[in-house]
């Protein structure tokens, strides 16, 4: 899955990941793994790569908190005011099942994607969002759901690929012991999101829609 995830990235940069649906490169990429499988170390080696490759390649990164040549790392929310961007990334921006629950967190994230963070990106320009999914209004759910939801292309895998026959993602990172063991230590709802992908507020609903 770590090469299938380099060549996604290595694909969207260099505007050979094609949309079936217009015939038009990816710019928008989302990247749903479980916790500890290396999103956020590939993707700092991957912006790395794409400032050798590219070397006027600018990048946002809502995560941390310095400033470098051509870089702006953030918190999520934070400002960024009078700086644009090739490559915009969020990281993250969920970090448990509290805010994961919480709607006026949910609102607010979404509001400084839409309000902020969309218009530091210069025409043209990527996006990518790392995150567990959580819940089907986190930022990946909303904007699926949104008229633009074809425009991301999602790169997902579960952590247990399949329980009958034990087999994992990556057992050297996560075995089918460890993972059974974090199952029974975890609501199945938390384990699920965390884990498998599923959002939260999927599970356990008395009714899928209303009339």
């Amino acid at each position: 899955y770590q090469r299938d995830l380099c060549e996604t990235l290595q694909a969207i940069f260099e505007g050979r990941l094609i949309n079936k649906d217009t015939g038009e490169p990816y710019k928008n990429l989302m990247i749903n793994l479980p916790p500890r499988h290396g999103k956020s170390y590939t993707l700092t080696l991957f912006v790395q790569w794409c400032m050798g490759k590219k070397n006027d390649t600018r990048v946002i990164s809502v995560s941390y908190n310095d400033i470098l040549a051509n870089y702006l790392a953030t918190g999520f929310g934070g400002t960024i005011t009078g700086i644009g961007c090739s490559m915009g990334i969020i990281d993250d921006p969920i970090k448990n099942d509290q805010e994961a629950f919480n709607d006026r967190v949910l609102d607010e994230q979404w509001s400084w994607y839409t309000d902020t963070f969309l218009s530091r990106i210069e025409e043209g320009g990527m996006q990518i969002i790392v995150m567990t999914r959580w819940s089907t209004k986190d930022l990946c759910g909303r904007l699926l759901a949104s008229e633009d939801g074809g425009d991301w292309f999602v790169f997902c895998r579960r952590a247990c690929l399949d329980e009958g026959e034990r087999r994992m993602l990556c057992p050297d990172l996560l075995s089918w012991k460890s993972y059974m063991k974090k199952r029974r230590l975890t609501s199945a709802e938390i384990a699920d999101a965390n884990y498998q992908q599923e959002p939260v507020d999927i599970k356990g609903k008395l009714y899928s829609e209303f009339r």
